[in-house]
């Protein structure tokens, strides 16, 4: 099981947040940081809380195919840093083919958005996993 937490709900419950994930991992529960980067993002955050995941907000992957290096390299030091504090990263917001060839350029090994499949309803996913 994975519980995705938003950014902004950990800055709100910030001093019970650590208590709570680490619970959580106890109980088995991965977690993943929703939203990365789009609130008060704190470094601190990532080195004292037990994520799982990080999940990197659509505001950085949407630029990314605009050529706009700053962004790139952004992106680059989140997944570096992700990696080397044994996370594992989502890019949130490949939304087209030129996107999602970005977001697999950079290193990412998953990815969430239109390019890979839109939202559906839970009886036509059952269709689509029966017959699959």
């Amino acid at each position: 099981m994975r519980l995705e937490i938003t950014e902004n709900v950990i800055i709100r419950y910030d001093r019970e947040a650590a208590t709570i994930l680490h619970q959580l991992r106890q109980m088995g529960i991965y977690t993943c940081l929703d939203d990365f980067g789009t609130g008060y993002s704190s470094l601190s955050y990532l080195h004292q809380l037990p994520f799982d995941v990080i999940k990197v907000d659509r505001s950085f992957t949407q630029n990314l195919v605009a050529d706009n290096t700053q962004s790139r390299e952004v992106v680059r030091s989140i997944l570096r840093l992700a990696e080397a504090l044994g996370m594992e990263t989502i890019a949130e917001g490949a939304e087209t083919a030129a996107q999602l060839a970005a977001i697999r350029e950079l290193g990412f090994r998953w990815a969430q958005g239109y390019a890979l499949y839109h939202p559906l309803e839970k009886e036509t996913m059952a269709k689509l996993f029966r017959v699959q």
